[in-house]
């Protein structure tokens, strides 16, 4: 009996380990999917979230599909995917504006010679 319950939660840890294997995976994914919008696309999205907000990811999918031509694949644009590549575009933001901050204090210039 003992053996019974060790080998059953064993496999009860195997399976979340699994399935928190596979939300990794679907993670990744997900990411790599969003690393792939063409500039256009990026745009459209932008535009949707400022007339949309930043809560309402459905309404700005919606609008992102509705953009796009028929050859992308509107998969891609469902509203995990469009918050997702929002926070990317956000991040790269802040990153650019700290680069651009240096940049005006003079730090990173020490190529300049002569």
């Amino acid at each position: 009996p003992a053996g019974a319950c060790v080998s059953v939660l064993y496999g009860m840890a195997s399976s979340e380990r699994r399935e928190r294997d596979r939300a990794a995976e679907r993670r990744e994914r997900e990411r790599a999917d969003a690393q792939s919008w063409r500039l256009s696309e990026m745009l459209v999205l932008c535009q949707a979230v400022l007339k949309y907000g930043e809560n309402d990811w459905s309404a700005v999918s919606k609008a992102v599909r509705g953009k796009l031509g028929p050859e992308r694949d509107h998969n891609n644009y469902i509203p995990r995917r469009c918050q997702a590549k929002y926070q990317d575009l956000q991040k790269m933001e802040v990153q650019n504006l700290a680069l651009s901050t240096r940049k005006r204090r003079g730090y990173g210039d020490a190529d300049k010679s002569v």
